[in-house]
Parts: C-alpha cells; sequence; structure tokens
C-alpha cells in the first residue's frame, strides 16, 4: 500500500510541488519515496512494503523506459498475470504486482484494467504516447483525486496533498455540503473542496500531454442485470464458498506479518475462519471494545477466536482517546464522514498496525448478501401495500417473510417513522425516507450562506434510485448502496488503516463475488425474508452457533451521546463557541447554541457538527 501523486503543468512541472506531495503523504508509504520529473511531468511515490520489499520501489519503469507508473494497492492475481505475460514474451526485473501493471499496460492497453483483481488507484506516463493514464479498482477500495484548471493536472491518494502544493485553495462546495447533511455522503466526482475531485471506483483517464491538456474519461466496469440459467440453492451455496475461499487465499498473498478483523459479526468470523484454514500458523485477530457494557460485542469475537485456536487481541477505547485523537482522525479524512465509528476504527488501526502490516476485514457483506435491517423493512412495506391494493403474488411473498419479520423487534422506532407517512408512494421516495438526515439542520442552517445554490441532494437520489436497471426492490437498493454508501464505508476503510501505513484487505470486494452476488435470484439471497440468508448456510458447521444465530449485531458503536453528557461536554461547547466553525457561517450561532445549552443535539447531529468543526479549524476552509 502506498501514496501516489503528481500530475502536468503546461509551464514544465515543479519538483517542489512533488516534494510536498509525498511529504503529506509519508504516513501512506514510511518505507521509501521516489520522484520522476522531466519537463511537463512529475511523479511522486511514497512505498509501504508488503510484495517483494527489495525492489519494488517507484516510479517504477518498463525495460525500455517507455512508461512510467505509481502505484497504490495490491494486484491480487499479480502471479498468475506474470505468467501470462512471460509467456507472452516480456521480461521482469522484479516479483512485485506494479511492474506487472506496467507490462499489462504495454501488452493490453485500457483492456488491461479488465484482467486486474485487486484494489488499485495507479497512474502511468506512457512518453511514446505522450499521455496520463490512470484508473481506480472496481469499487473504489484505493482513493485518487485530481484538480484540473487547464493549464495544470495534479493527482493524489489524498485531498491534502493536492492542498499542500499551494495551487489551489482550501474552500467548500457548497454543493457537497449539502449532500453530507442530507445524505452523510458525497455524490459523484465532488469532494467538500471546491474543484477537487475524485476518480470514480471502476473507471479510468486520459491526459494527452501537447500544446493543451486534454483529458477524457471512462468506465470499463459496472453492474449489468443478466439472464441466468436457473439453479437450485445447493449450487449457489457452493460457488459462495468457493469464492469466498478463493478470494481470501489470493488476499493471504504478502511478505509481511498479516491479521484479521475479528468483530464477533458474521462477515469478519467467515473472513477469518477461511484465513485461518488457509494458514500453517495460528491467525492473529483483533478486535476493539468499550467500558460501557452496552457497546461491548467482544465476548462474541473471542468465541470466535477460541474456535479457530486463534491469537486475540482487543483494545478498550474510552473518551479520553477521542479527546486525544479526534482532531486527527478528521485529518486523516480529509472530509466529515458518516459516523462516530469512524474513531473507533481509527483507534483499532492504530493498535493493529503494532502487530502486524495487512490485515483483513469483512467489509461489504451487508451490500452483497443483503444485511442491513433496512432492505427487510422496506421489503415489508412494500409487500404490505401491493397486498392492501389485492395483489395476489404479494400476499404470497407476504406470507413467506412472516417468521423472519421478528428482526425488526429491535427497531421499533424506525419502523413507527417509517409507516408514519407515505405508506403507498413509489419505493425511491420511501428508501429516501430511510437515509434522509437532514431533518435535524433544517432550522440550524444559515441559509444565506447557500444563496445561489440550486440543488435539492433529494432530487439526485432518486433520479439515481429510479435509474437504477435492476427490477426488484431489494437488487435496487443494494445496487444504490454499492454506489453511494459503501465508497464511504471504504474511504472510511483506507484512511483509518492507512494512517498507521497498514494495509486493509476486503475479500468481499472480490469482483467476482459482487458479480455472483447480483446475478444470485433474490429469492435465494433474501429466502423467506432472512438478512445474510446465504452467508449464514456458509457459515454452518464452520461457526460457533451463538455468533451463527445472533440477530443484534451492532456494529462498532460509539457511546458518543454518553461522553457528550460527561466527559466530552466542556470540550464540545468550546469547539462549537469557537471561532473557525462560525467563520464562514454555515449555522445560526444563537439556535445551535440553545440545542447545545439543553443537552439537545445528540446522535448523528452532533457527530456531524463535530466532524464539520474540526474540519473546518484544521484545513482552514474558506467560503
Amino acid at each position: 500500500m502506498c501514496g501516489i501523486g503528481g500530475g502536468v503543468c503546461l509551464e514544465g512541472f515543479s519538483q517542489e510541488w512533488l516534494k510536498r506531495l509525498a511529504g503529506v503523504l509519508r504516513h501512506r508509504g514510511p518505507d521509501d519515496e521516489g520522484y520522476f520529473c522531466e519537463g511537463k511531468v512529475g511523479l511522486a511515490h511514497r512505498r509501504l512494503s508488503v510484495i517483494d520489499p527489495q525492489r519494488g520501489n517507484q516510479p517504477m519503469s518498463d525495460e525500455e523506459g517507455r512508461c512510467w507508473i505509481v502505484f497504490n494497492g495490491a494486484i491480487y492475481n499479480y502471479l498468475e498475470l506474470r505468467q501470462d505475460l512471460l509467456g507472452l514474451g516480456y521480461r521482469f526485473r522484479t516479483h512485485s504486482d506494479t511492474e506487472v501493471i506496467l507490462y499489462a499496460y504495454r501488452h493490453w492497453g485500457k483492456d488491461c484494467l479488465e484482467r486486474l483483481n485487486g484494489m488499485f488507484a495507479f497512474v502511468i506516463y506512457d512518453r511514446e504516447e505522450g499521455l496520463l493514464f490512470g484508473a481506480r479498482d472496481r469499487l473504489g477500495i484505493k482513493p485518487l483525486y485530481y484538480y484540473h484548471d487547464g493549464n495544470l493536472f495534479l493527482f493524489a491518494s489524498e485531498i491534502k496533498a493536492i492542498l499542500e502544493t499551494g495551487v489551489c485553495r482550501a474552500r467548500v462546495d457548497k454543493r457537497s455540503l449539502l449532500d453530507y447533511l442530507a445524505f452523510q455522503l458525497y455524490w459523484g466526482e465532488r469532494t467538500l473542496f471546491a474543484g477537487i475531485k475524485r476518480v470514480l471506483p471502476g473507471t479510468f483517464f486520459t491526459l494527452k500531454v501537447g500544446e493543451r491538456l486534454s483529458f477524457f474519461r471512462g468506465s470499463y466496469w459496472n453492474l449489468e442485470p443478466k439472464k441466468e440459467k436457473k439453479r437450485g440453492e445447493g449450487y449457489y451455496l457452493q460457488r459462495l464458498a468457493f469464492l469466498l475461499q478463493d478470494s481470501v487465499r489470493l488476499r493471504l498473498r504478502a511478505d509481511v506479518r498479516l491479521g484479521s478483523h475479528l468483530s464477533g459479526g458474521l462477515d469478519s468470523s467467515l473472513i477469518a475462519s477461511f484465513a485461518s484454514s488457509l494458514l500453517d500458523r495460528p491467525l492473529e485477530t483483533f478486535t476493539g471494545k468499550f467500558s460501557e457494557k452496552d457497546f461491548d460485542e467482544s465476548d462474541y469475537a473471542k468465541m470466535v477466536a477460541d474456535s479457530l485456536g486463534a491469537r486475540f487481541h482487543c483494545i478498550e477505547i474510552g473518551a479520553k482517546d477521542f479527546l486525544n485523537h479526534i482532531e486527527n482522525v478528521i485529518y486523516y479524512m480529509d472530509e466529515p464522514q458518516a459516523g462516530p465509528g469512524v474513531f473507533a476504527q481509527y483507534m483499532l488501526s492504530r493498535y493493529i498496525s503494532e502487530k502486524v502490516r495487512v490485515v483483513l476485514g469483512g467489509q461489504g457483506g451487508d451490500e452483497l448478501f443483503v444485511g442491513y435491517v433496512r432492505y427487510l423493512l422496506m421489503v415489508f412495506e412494500a409487500l404490505f401495500s401491493a397486498a392492501i391494493e389485492g395483489q395476489e403474488a404479494a400476499a404470497r411473498e407476504f406470507q413467506g417473510i412472516l417468521a423472519n419479520l421478528k428482526q425488526l423487534r429491535r427497531y421499533r422506532p424506525l419502523v413507527q417513522f417509517q409507516f408514519r407517512d407515505g405508506l403507498f408512494e413509489e419505493s425511491s421516495s420511501r428508501y429516501l425516507r430511510l437515509l434522509y438526515r437532514f431533518a435535524g439542520f433544517e432550522d440550524l442552517l444559515n441559509w444565506e450562506f447557500f444563496e445561489g445554490v440550486d440543488y435539492d441532494p433529494r432530487e439526485v437520489f432518486e433520479e439515481f434510485f429510479r435509474s437504477i436497471p435492476y427490477s426488484s426492490l431489494v437488487d435496487r437498493m443494494l445496487y444504490f448502496d454499492l454506489k453511494t454508501s459503501l465508497p464511504a464505508l471504504l474511504h472510511v476503510e483506507d484512511r483509518t488503516s492507512m494512517a498507521y501505513s497498514l494495509e486493509s484487505r476486503v475479500p468481499f470486494l472480490d469482483h467476482r463475488l459482487v458479480e455472483f452476488a447480483f446475478s444470485t435470484p433474490v429469492e435465494i439471497k433474501f429466502c423467506g425474508g432472512e438478512l445474510k440468508y446465504l452467508l449464514r448456510r456458509v457459515g454452518e458447521n464452520i461457526l460457533p452457533l451463538p455468533v451463527l444465530a445472533r440477530r443484534d449485531k451492532m456494529g462498532f458503536p460509539v457511546p458518543l451521546n454518553l461522553w457528550l453528557r460527561r466527559e466530552l461536554r466542556e470540550w464540545f461547547l468550546d469547539l462549537v463557541a469557537s471561532e473557525q466553525i462560525w467563520k464562514i457561517g454555515i449555522f445560526q450561532k444563537k439556535k445551535l447554541g440553545a440545542l447545545l445549552e439543553n443537552l439537545s443535539l445528540y446522535g448523528r447531529n452532533s457527530w456531524a457538527v463535530i466532524c464539520l468543526g474540526l474540519w473546518l479549524k484544521r484545513f482552514s476552509v474558506s467560503e
């Protein structure tokens, strides 16, 4: 895993820019740094050595010096691709996956992307063609950002590296701010920094270098409905078990120490189980907990570790850690993120990095195999509405999910909220209602700040949901989350791990598994309305029964509300009273202050205020 940066300037690329870019990215690659600067083009690299530590330094060129690459990530099938390329006559000087990408590009051009199985963001400078070719992996596991003003193009693994060059100021993108307040994520290419964009997952770009810069963006991967031969449940269980095991096998390829997250939930437990079965030594497993008993799920994690004969490591996280580290968390994130769980992940990564250099995780299981309770609630509502309208097929389906509706018992407030009004509206509006976070902010905002911004995030949301090519409601929700909330979660995964030079690998997001999940009929992957039905079946005879059967997994919840009433109260009030948070006038000071004094602003809204306040302060953001 690494940090990359560089770009093109028509007036000549400054080596000072490269040093600044690389300096800010040191945490992503503490083992080595390298530069390429030639005329208008510059490339910079910070390396975290995981594969071929001795000879894999970058920027790396091919044998003729025609192409130069900077690469962040890991190509898991690089050994197989290397054999293919050797058979085609290419010679290799290293055993790194970086060199495999170089020659894959030389031989197949942009079509090389379809052959890569991994997480990646890379940029290649092709001297002969006079262009930059850059790409990002299919799901957006590894980040890549750019700034382009016509005469200058900069790219980097993190936004802060682009800002460090001094070519653009940290200014707030008001549309993205509305996105964040409404959904606590960012739509499309835009970031919260005006003028700085993200390369979207599954896309590539070319930049032709001449008297002017010619920029082109394209897509190389997307999910589309396919007509599949009808098969029984046994086929899908067997195929899922094979793909998951093979994905884990590939992600165990490393020349450094390796471990696995273990939260006590189904997803991470399955990953740890497959990893343990493939290793010839005890697996190192890691979990985090809080002193508050209601937020401690470590007993389940230890149960799994003991069943696997794995080494179990657990760290306790408290309010004092929040005070000591939250400003750094916001700095490494670059942009405010969805919930306080990012802090817990940051602390856990800090601990894990002292033990191993690579860690496996269960990210993606919910979005692929119907894991969120909101999916069940939406199906329940849709079938209920259709049954009332007299649709007999819907009534039969409704009967089929009755046994699993007890999973909603713990979410009564959510069910009550969803059923309060709008019951017969179309599905896009109903899903919007479940995800929309803006209600708590509408009265707190200073709307003069947004004057002239003709933008409603809800319209963008509904338009995108309606455009999704899948016919079933379940697949439309899964697709929507795969394209929106999952990239936000992967952003957190990348930043919290790379803050401590830790490489995080996510086996569920092997593109073969993703394509398999979306080709699996809904009636099989969501059989009888049971969340994660297929994963539970795969876990039978592998995982302890209490872990397999539990339906109360919390995620990684932080007791922020409790802390804000106790240990963090004065700190929170001081933050909101600070000059920087009011400087550009996002909030109405009097209204927000009154809510704080009355202890009425908590949950996600308090987290959003904390994030925005620290972000404005840390990056000296202007309007």
